[in-house]
Order: structure tokens, then sequence, then C-alpha cells
């Protein structure tokens, strides 16, 4: 298996946001957002962090180009 790390595109927003809204996931986090649920706050968050520069945004992927995580690093 061969993992790459690439800037989010919008086609991997639909992956995201799954792994976003995941119950059991949201369960095992530290922290949750209370809108965890909701499609438009996260596309709102993505378009705000997309938006800023000083904000670099890494989607990890595997062979397939299939996301399997993100990260998103402030300055």
């Amino acid at each position: 298996m061969e993992l790459t790390l690439r800037e989010v595109r919008d086609e991997d927003l639909p992956v995201l946001f799954e792994q976003w809204a995941d119950p059991v996931a949201a369960q095992m986090a530290a922290f949750t957002p209370p809108d965890h649920m909701e499609r438009d706050a996260f596309e709102r968050r993505w378009s705000r962090l997309r938006a800023d520069d000083t904000v670099l945004n890494r989607v990890i992927v595997v062979d397939d180009d299939h996301p399997v995580q993100h990260s998103v690093v402030g300055t």
C-alpha cells in the first residue's frame, strides 16, 4: 500500500464529511463540534479553511487516490 499526502480537492469533501459525521468516530473523539452532523456547517468550515493562506490543508490518500484522513495546520 502506498500513502500520499496531497492538497485537498473538491472531490475529497464528500468522503471527509462522512468521516467528520461518523457517530462512532465522534464518540471516540476528545472534541466534537456540536454541528458535526450538519453538511452546511462542514461546507462553511472547509470553505473558510481552504480560503485561508495561513492554513495548510492536506489529505492522506491510499493507492487508488481514496482519502483516508486529512490534516489542517495553521501557521
